[in-house]
């Protein structure tokens, strides 16, 4: 039997980005980090705690708040719970 080996590609585009940031009442602030809408004080955090900014911002964990990095570590990270079937429970959001 042959395997074909099958490639994944990523795609952030801005107007995914916004989409998905509007979709969950977010906003950006003048530095450029993701904040609650109603509340541009409180800066979201990834899963281990980070500030992210929009320009790292990969998406949201499906079923969650839990927001993705794009970096390499985070998205292989996101891969291993996934396949794992670990879950993850949503950082507290931090105010700056």
């Amino acid at each position: 039997m042959k395997t074909e080996k099958q490639d994944i590609k990523l795609v952030f585009s801005e107007s995914a980005r916004d989409f998905v940031l509007e979709a969950f009442h977010k906003t950006v602030d003048d530095e450029g980090y993701i904040v609650e809408q109603d509340n541009k004080q409180q800066r979201i955090l990834t899963l281990d705690g980070q500030e992210i900014r929009k320009d790292q911002f990969a998406g949201v964990r499906k079923g969650s708040e839990i927001y993705v990095k794009s970096d390499i570590v985070s998205l292989i990270e996101m891969c291993d719970d996934i396949r794992s079937g670990k879950t993850a429970h949503a950082p507290v959001v931090r105010e700056s």
